[in-house]
């Protein structure tokens, strides 16, 4: 609550900058575990390599925040992470997506948050607000059953929202 967390990360996958991850157990790897929980309330998080990354997380909030020039995204949920309210929150001039929902994520409402002025500076295009499987050599599943509304995304260099490999979402009341 209340805090600035800025150059934090790096393209390591274990040190990503902020994240909230949990793993499976080594001998139930496929019981998926999701006991990483928490709040993120009035904070800024910038010149991070991610601003924040939740996998596999639950039972979280983050409101009131403020995610601007990160090198790559700057609100990552990822890897079945459920059951997440992420509210009022500004994602801008990120090296990447504003706001990406990827690989299985489930029970999301994202609400009244704004994306903009994100580019990416490799090929890609920088886009708003993504929901998608995630990349093939990962192992892809759809995110499910996620509400957008009233959300905003302008001057990114992609889509407002890109949809992919997802369904069963609820887009309602947004300006893309």
């Amino acid at each position: 609550r209340n805090s600035e967390l800025s150059y934090l990360g790096s393209a390591d996958s274990e040190s990503s900058g902020v994240t909230w991850r949990d793993q499976n157990d080594p001998t139930t790897p496929t019981v998926t575990r999701s006991r990483v929980t928490g709040e993120v309330l009035n904070s800024i998080f910038h010149h991070n390599y991610y601003g924040v990354f939740a996998g596999q997380a639950s039972n979280m909030l983050l409101r009131d925040n403020q995610f601007h020039s990160n090198l790559r995204y700057g609100i990552t949920l990822r890897d079945l992470t459920h059951d997440v309210q992420v509210e009022n929150n500004q994602a801008f001039n990120n090296g990447s997506h504003g706001f990406l929902i990827s690989r299985g994520c489930y029970n999301l409402v994202l609400r009244n948050n704004k994306a903009y002025s994100n580019t990416d500076p490799s090929a890609s295009l920088a886009n708003g607000f993504v929901l998608d499987p995630g990349s093939a050599a990962a192992g892809q599943i759809p995110s499910t059953d996620n509400v957008l509304e009233n959300n905003e995304a302008y001057q990114n260099e992609g889509y407002g929202l890109r949809i992919q490999g997802s369904n069963g979402n609820t887009i309602a009341g947004n300006n893309f």
